[in-house]
This record gives C-alpha cells, sequence and structure tokens, in this order.
C-alpha cells in the first residue's frame, strides 16, 4: 500500500514536471535550438556564475528562533536571538543585539 502510494507520487510529480517543462519552454523567449545539450546549458551557466563579482564584504542581520519541544510535541522552550554579521575577506564578526529565553510564557 505504502509503495503503491510512493509510485503514484512519484507519477504525478514527474507528470507535472513535464507539463509544467512543456509549457514554459513553448514560450517564444525560452525557443532553443534543437541541437541545445546539458553540457551546453552547464557551461553557458558556469560563465554567468564566473562573471559576477566574488562577494567578499558583507552584511547580514539575522533573526533566529530555536524552539524545544517536549514528548508531545508542545513547547517547551523557545530562544530568539537577534545578530548582525559581517563578512570581511574570509574574518566573520558576529554581534548579538539581543536573546531572550522565553519559557513557560515567562521572558528571560
Amino acid at each position: 500500500m505504502i509503495a503503491n502510494k510512493m509510485m503514484t507520487n512519484r507519477m504525478v510529480l514527474l507528470a507535472m514536471v513535464l507539463l509544467l517543462g512543456s509549457t514554459v519552454f513553448s514560450f517564444p523567449v525560452f525557443k532553443t535550438s534543437p541541437t541545445t545539450d546539458v553540457a551546453d546549458v552547464v557551461d553557458k551557466t558556469a560563465q554567468r556564475l564566473g562573471s559576477y563579482p566574488e562577494m567578499s564584504h558583507w552584511l547580514a542581520s539575522v533573526r533566529s528562533r530555536k524552539t524545544e519541544m517536549d514528548k508531545n510535541w508542545q513547547p517547551k522552550k523557545e530562544t530568539i536571538v537577534q545578530k548582525t554579521i559581517l563578512m570581511k575577506d574570509k574574518t566573520r564578526q558576529e554581534k548579538v543585539h539581543s536573546a531572550v529565553e522565553v519559557k513557560d510564557g515567562k521572558k528571560k
């Protein structure tokens, strides 16, 4: 029964990919020559990726949420951290702005 359901899911997924692929590539924008093969697409993609500048300096603001659950899948403890990450060359710096732990509805 489970094997049949997995096979049905795979068949549906394959049908969707084939249908969407034929629909998307029927637009004039996506017309490709019949001689296009996978190696050409991979080469063009590699050239495109190589043309972008390397990002050696960047800054990101991050908010992470970690929830610990009990055996009944109810939240036991939640930790929320807000921080800024700065990357310069290969040096990574993190500055934590706030860290809040919520346990039994009480903030710490």
